[in-house]
């Protein structure tokens, strides 16, 4: 097998910065078993507001467990208010967003995570089919519980091409016989089944030009197996948000 350039390795490596944990549970307690759901999500910031853009999926249980119940939902270990802040799509599209504060996003930095500063907003104003698409996220199954109150999130980057686009998704097909060297080498491709947790991940468009220069294009919304060695991500698409971070479905 060729070796990955090294510029390829650096380029999963500054996408997966992007990628946070999105939880949501009651907070830890030593005698208690961890209770803990969630996904991924990924902080912007534009011109207009700073936001977390994650799935509908993974936001809603947040906010219904929390008009019941004493929880607390992070990005990273930064806390997000699910309540009046949180802005959802409908099912279809599969999006939600959550208004920050200055503050909100300098911890999230704080902490190592990258905030997504687009030039333009949508990022990616025109995908194509065949365009390349790097996602980033945290599967559900590979959470550790390092001590009752640490947990250890680790992320998986998955490169694929665009081979459907519909108005309120598009589809990547990872296909065996186009196996990411960068996966390859990592041993980080996951079955279908795995995939939970990924739910709100950043996608970037990843398109060589004159140099690349990954935009943030959408958000993990599903995975499915084939049944014959191949998978299929789906995203929503970004250009239904606003630069102020409400959605038009």
């Amino acid at each position: 097998m060729t070796r990955t350039p090294e510029w390829v390795w650096k380029m999963h490596a500054e996408i997966a910065k992007y990628a946070i944990p999105f939880t949501f549970g009651r907070p830890p307690h030593p005698r208690e078993e961890a209770d803990i759901h969630g996904g991924t999500c990924v902080a912007v910031e534009t011109a207009e507001a700073r936001f977390v853009i994650t799935a509908r999926h993974v936001a809603e249980p947040a906010r219904e467990r929390a008009r019941h119940a004493s929880i607390q939902c992070l990005a990273g270990s930064v806390k997000l208010d699910v309540g009046e802040q949180l802005t959802l799509s409908d099912s279809a599209l599969d999006l939600a967003t959550i208004q920050l504060s200055k503050t909100q996003v300098q911890l999230i930095e704080a902490e190592g995570y990258r905030v997504a500063r687009p030039d333009r907003w949508p990022p990616a104003s025109e995908i194509r089919l065949n365009d390349p698409v790097l996602a980033a996220g945290f599967p559900g199954t590979w959470r550790l519980h390092v001590t009752w109150d640490q947990i250890d999130f680790r992320s998986v980057t998955k490169l694929a091409l665009i081979h459907q686009l519909r108005a309120n998704e598009f589809a990547c097909q990872l296909d065996p016989a186009f196996v990411d060297e960068h996966e390859a080498e990592q041993t980080t491709t996951l079955p279908a089944e795995q995939l939970p947790g990924m739910s709100g991940g950043p996608a970037f468009l990843v398109r060589q030009e004159s140099l690349v220069v990954p935009r943030l294009c959408g958000i993990i919304k599903d995975g499915w197996d084939l049944g014959d060695g191949n998978q299929i991500i789906y995203f929503a698409p970004l250009t239904v948000i606003r630069p102020d971070g409400r959605i038009d479905d």
